[in-house]
């Protein structure tokens, strides 16, 4: 995903890539940026109060 859709994205298409992202199975340097950028994103529509939580619960998720 790029950033750019990331921006055009729903709330509802980021959490389902999120959530793809978690369970694809290989750790990629790419799902981890793009993981970064929609917590970002969400933080600024309101969703989250922290992107920085956000990601690093992700993060913890993801890397296990």
């Amino acid at each position: 995903m790029k950033k750019s859709e990331v921006k055009a994205a729903s709330n509802e298409e980021l959490i389902i890539h999120l959530v793809h992202m978690t369970i694809y199975g290989r750790i990629l340097k790419s799902h981890q940026i793009c993981a970064k950028w929609i917590s970002e994103e969400l933080a600024h529509r309101g969703v989250v109060d922290s992107p920085e939580f956000l990601f690093k619960q992700w993060d913890l998720l993801y890397t296990g």
